[in-house]
């Protein structure tokens, strides 16, 4: 633990900024980005070649903005009426990214981003059947999602709350190995990530022994840091916490396969969080102020949407 706060220590002198600017909307990604995700190996080869065209005018600095976003629906079009031919997991993943990438574009009208709704429903029915809970899918998703696009900042905690909610089992874990990944850059900014798995209760609270009171007061003067390991936290404790309260290791077991363990917690691991969070409330609240705004969304963040989780939670001796 001594060798995690070391790196966490240098994660902080080399990132340390006296920005209090925290940004709550994701970036996005503009038209040839996508393009440029749209050309990456792994798309049917007939339908690559269907999307020709629609590519070549996202890639064309001559191309003007309507013409942009009409090429970006014909392509999105396509991927629907052809989901059914993505039968590898070279082109599901091909076809996850692209899905990603389109959640993110910019400035779109409102007819193509009810398509990229419609891809993304039919993104979430392909059904990976034994694929589903395997960690070698699991890693091969996450790692194209964040290396390829890439998923950084508001962006990555936007992608991780889509897919947590997405009604695919495959995207759910994959939301779930996104956060661990982020949590390790984190804690651990100098070790690459080996893999990038669904990681247990405990594996999660060792990273906030990392992420402690003292990172907070560290961070003082950059709240956009200490709002992107909140709202990872908030997104565990949403995503995994409660989503799994009352549910018995059978279950998880019957719901998650071989992941099962990783989505038990005890009521005493379930108190760690709570006094944590606690905690954390307690130490923003010294070196904030009611006229600071990035101080209150930390504060709101903390009082309305996290700790209150936690006030109807049934008392046992273990959470099951």
């Amino acid at each position: 633990m001594a060798e995690l706060q070391e790196h966490l220590n240098e994660f902080i002198s080399q990132n340390a900024k006296t920005e209090r600017t925290i940004r709550c909307d994701p970036d996005g990604i503009n038209f040839e980005r996508f393009a440029a995700l749209c050309d990456l190996a792994g798309a049917p080869e007939e339908i690559y070649k269907s999307l020709s065209t629609a590519l070549s005018c996202l890639r064309s600095a001559a191309s003007k903005e309507e013409e942009k976003s009409s090429a970006a629906s014909t392509i999105v079009k396509g991927l629907i009426e052809k989901t059914s031919k993505f039968v590898t997991l070279e082109q599901y993943t091909w076809l996850a990214r692209t899905t990603i990438a389109a959640q993110l574009l910019n400035n779109l009208p409102a007819n193509v981003s009810i398509l990229i709704r419609r891809l993304s429903f039919a993104l979430e029915s392909i059904d990976l059947a034994a694929f589903n809970h395997t960690p070698h899918v699991i890693n091969n998703i996450a790692k194209c999602l964040k290396e390829d696009i890439p998923l950084n900042g508001v962006d990555l905690l936007y992608i991780i709350k889509k897919l947590a909610i997405a009604n695919s089992p495959v995207l759910y874990y994959t939301a779930v190995a996104l956060l661990f990944a982020e949590l390790h850059t984190v804690t651990q900014p100098s070790t690459k990530i080996e893999q990038y798995r669904v990681q247990s209760v405990t594996e999660f609270l060792n990273h906030l022994e990392v992420l402690n009171m003292q990172y907070l007061q560290m961070q003082r003067h950059n709240l956009r840091a200490i709002y992107h390991v909140l709202k990872l936290v908030s997104l565990y404790q949403n995503m995994v916490v409660m989503r799994h309260v009352g549910t018995s290791k059978a279950e998880l077991m019957i719901e998650h396969k071989g992941l099962a363990e990783c989505f038990h917690a005890s009521i005493a691991q379930t108190e760690t969080l709570r006094q944590w969070l606690e905690n954390s409330s307690g130490v923003i609240q010294v070196f904030g102020n009611d006229q600071d705004e990035d101080f209150l969304i930390l504060a709101d963040l903390l009082q309305v949407d996290m700790i209150p989780l936690f006030d109807d939670l049934k008392q046992s001796d273990e959470l099951v």
